[in-house]
């Protein structure tokens, strides 16, 4: 709702709507804006809402009983303009043998004449007794649990039992009404419940019954009319007095000489020549300036007086208007800014009661006005844009589509389905500084907090980059938030802390069914182990047997056996082996004559040496 809100707001200008009211409530004590309704454009039936600037706030007439700071208990209002006629007559307002009418069956004035027409605008509420009902359960899931009773159906209306609790209510109307000259042209309902002008008032007192308004300048007239005086009084007196002139004795410029000095004020001469001496040869002074007239210094102390008393009647010092002071730290120029912040405080109340107000008319007018599908801009308070789709037939108010804080979505992708006509709203103005001020301040205030203890920037370096409105500055605050600390952040999420847990409870599990795994592997590798050991009984027994067969019939049959058996015991073939072991021993006990290099003897077929037989042991 807030997004619509912002919404209507931009595609209204409001913030110059704003600003006159602002600027007529300090200069003249009151402003108004006012809020409309027309199509979104020439190509559409729908209706939009609009916040309307109204340059001229003498045009406005409000309802003299209002008790309300913002008008809202109004109970009429008009919007007085004039009109060129021939633009009147082109929109068909006026005919043209009509005669300049009395504005309202007044005596006939300059608004109505031959080249304008008088237009006004008149809102006029009006009140329709009703009765607020309860309905009991059965009824209460259909309507509600509360209903007025005009909004009955007319079978159930025309029999509500006594029991049924109620009370007597009053529903507003407001009536518009379009009067040209002295004739009403068009006339309607008003869609709201409130009449859509908006004042906002400087300052009001009443004095022995009768109503004093005014804005912050009423105050400084006289003190401006002192500083005026003098300040125009001092350039006159000024002004009025000669140029510098000459003081010289007559002898010194007698002869041709004189011309020079006649035109001495009026042009500048390259030189002035004078006579130095008479006839007779006695000298004669020199012509000397007479020092030119100085400022009076009444009235340089009376503008002084004038500006101090300007300051101290509006409130605004030097230090407000950012002159420098006599203050020196950030400390007492903020104490003395809120000194004029006291001073003018009443004003930033009344503009955040006339936008409230404001709010009011939009939030009472949005259910009726969009009441249509269609899809919208809404903006958020950064500024970011989403498309919302405005479904009056959705059965919750807001259903997400995606996520609204995404950077990434598309501004086109709908964010969501909004149904203004359910629920109840209410509002809050804030007329403090504005999103990307309020940015910037955050900004500056982390980069001192920062320059002082640069090892903050480990924990809040992303929200201050966060802050920043440079390019790039959201990637980098991605990225510092990765390095941020848990703890720097509350710890984990309770859906992570919940992961956790079962992270860790599975990783116990886990690591106790691999002990017992262990202990079952470490188990078969002993009975392995066991058996492995009697196998290699059983093989060596049934070895030996065969050893002892085939010694007894063949003695050179039992080197390939023994051979095979070494190397099934060493693990390694054993020929090889003996090779190495023969060619060593051939070159440490070498017969006179033989190279140290000589190869050793042939290969027997039977893998053993010629002329070398292995020990039996």
């Amino acid at each position: 709702f807030e997004g619509v809100v912002r919404h209507i707001e931009y595609i209204s200008n409001a913030s110059q709507a704003y600003d006159t009211g602002v600027w007529h409530q300090v200069f003249s004590g009151i402003g108004y804006w006012r809020v409309v309704t027309d199509f979104a454009n020439d190509d559409s039936f729908d209706q939009e809402i609009f916040v309307r600037r109204i340059a001229n706030p003498r045009s406005v007439y409000l309802d003299c009983d209002i008790k309300e700071y913002d008008g809202s208990d109004a109970n009429w209002g008009i919007i007085f303009d004039t009109m060129p006629r021939d633009e009147a007559e082109a929109l068909g307002l006026v005919d043209k043998d009509d005669v300049p009418s009395a504005p309202l069956g007044t005596t006939p004035s300059s608004w109505d004449t031959k080249e304008t027409v008088f237009v006004a605008e008149y809102f006029r509420r009006t009140d329709k007794a009703d009765e607020l009902i309860e309905l009991p359960p059965e009824l209460a899931v259909q309507f509600g649990s509360t209903i007025r009773k005009s909004l009955l159906p007319s079978q159930i209306r025309s029999s509500i039992p006594k029991e049924w609790r109620r009370r007597k209510i009053s529903t507003p109307e407001i009536e518009w009404f379009k009067i040209v000259g002295n004739k009403i042209k068009d006339r309607k309902t008003w869609l709201g419940k409130y009449i859509p002008i908006v004042r906002i008032i400087g300052e009001e007192t009443v004095i022995n019954g009768i109503l004093d308004r005014k804005g912050h300048v009423r105050a400084l007239k006289d003190p401006q009319r002192m500083y005026n005086y003098n300040s125009s009084a001092s350039v006159q007196y000024g002004a009025l007095q000669t140029k510098s002139t000459w003081l010289l004795p007559l002898e010194a410029i007698e002869g041709p000489i004189s011309e020079y000095w006649k035109t001495a004020n009026t042009r500048p001469p390259p030189y002035l020549p004078y006579r130095s001496s008479d006839d007779a040869g006695n000298p004669i002074p020199k012509p000397e300036r007479l020092q030119p007239p100085a400022a009076a210094p009444a009235f340089l102390e009376g503008m002084r007086v004038a500006q101090n008393e300007l300051m101290l009647a509006s409130g605004q010092y030097q230090a407000v208007m950012g002159a420098p002071s006599n203050e020196t730290s950030g400390v007492a120029i903020n104490a003395r800014q809120r000194q004029g912040d006291n001073a003018t405080g009443h004003y930033l109340q009344h503009r955040a009661t006339a936008i409230r107000y404001t709010g009011k008319i939009l939030i009472d007018l949005i259910p009726k006005i969009y009441d249509t599908n269609r899809v919208i801009q809404i903006i958020a308070r950064d500024g970011k844009r989403r498309a919302v789709q405005i479904d009056p037939s959705a059965k919750d108010a807001y259903q997400k589509q995606i996520d609204d804080d995404d950077d990434d979505d598309d501004e086109m992708a709908i964010s969501g389905i909004f149904n203004p006509a359910i629920g109840q709203y209410d509002v809050m103005a804030d007329v403090g500084p504005s999103f990307a001020t309020a940015r910037q301040e955050a900004f500056n205030a982390f980069s001192q907090i920062i320059q002082h203890n640069p090892d903050l920037v480990h924990t809040v370096g992303d929200l201050m980059f966060k802050a920043a409105d440079f390019p790039m500055a959201d990637e980098i605050a991605e990225r510092l938030r990765r390095m941020v600390p848990e703890q720097a952040t509350g710890g984990p999420s309770k859906e992570t802390q919940a992961l956790i847990g079962h992270v860790k409870q599975a990783a116990q599990e886990g690591q106790q069914q691999i002990e017992e795994l262990h202990a079952e592997l470490m188990k078969l590798k002993a009975e392995n182990s066991a058996r492995d050991e009697d196998m290699k009984l059983d093989w060596y027994r049934a070895e030996t047997d065969r050893l002892k067969a085939t010694g007894g019939i063949d003695p050179e049959a039992l080197k390939p056996v023994i051979r095979e058996m070494v190397s099934q015991l060493l693990g390694e073939p054993v020929v090889p082996l003996m090779h190495a072991h023969s060619q060593a021993e051939q070159m440490m006990v070498a017969p006179p004559g033989m190279p140290m290099d000589q190869p050793p003897p042939p290969m027997m077929p039977d893998g053993g040496m010629e002329g070398f037989m292995p020990d039996a042991g």
